[in-house]
């Protein structure tokens, strides 16, 4: 995890990592495998696993204490980032392929139509679930904090009503 160690802010800490699932290109090694038969295509075969190569060192997938993060591309980077407040629901789609090999997309989605789709995710269930974790526990962070402030606030009221003064 490079980049979602880079971007962490001062209080923020990693909770988990995804990782993207090896059987989720199975359908690109056997294209190489298919090209890599005839010494004429030999370099496509190649480029093909490059190419699966490269896409699972570049995938990161991450929750922290604050926000789900996914970042992909080695030239190009394409990143999605979701505040764990903002999370609305989170959705795991797996194709008979994936419920064999155990990997499929998790699709988070956030307020204001903001999505963050992870494609390939190994284990999507525990990611998700640990997604789940992450949002319940800033949800209980989150109505600590406002129960703290309005019981402050009850007792700024009650102050002034006693001093007389209409709150």
């Amino acid at each position: 995890m490079t980049y979602i160690t880079d971007t962490l802010a001062k209080d923020e800490t990693l909770l988990a990592e995804g990782k993207i699932s090896k059987w989720s290109l199975f359908h690109i090694y056997c294209a190489a495998v298919i090209f890599g038969v005839s010494i004429i295509c030999l370099p496509i075969s190649a480029m093909l696993l490059l190419y699966a190569w490269l896409k699972i060192r570049s995938t990161e997938m991450g929750i922290t204490s604050k926000r789900v993060i996914r970042k992909s591309g080695v030239i190009m980077r394409d990143t999605s980032e979701i505040r764990l407040s903002k999370v609305e629901s989170v959705s795991v789609k797996q194709g008979f392929l994936g419920r064999i090999f155990g990997y499929g997309d998790v699709i988070i989605s956030g307020s204001g139509g903001n999505d963050a789709v992870m494609k390939g995710v190994k284990d999507p269930l525990v990611f998700r679930n640990a997604v789940d974790d992450a949002c319940e526990s800033t949800v209980v962070i989150s109505m600590n904090i406002d129960a703290a402030s309005g019981a402050g606030l009850d007792r700024l009221i009650s102050a002034r009503n006693a001093q007389g003064g209409a709150a």
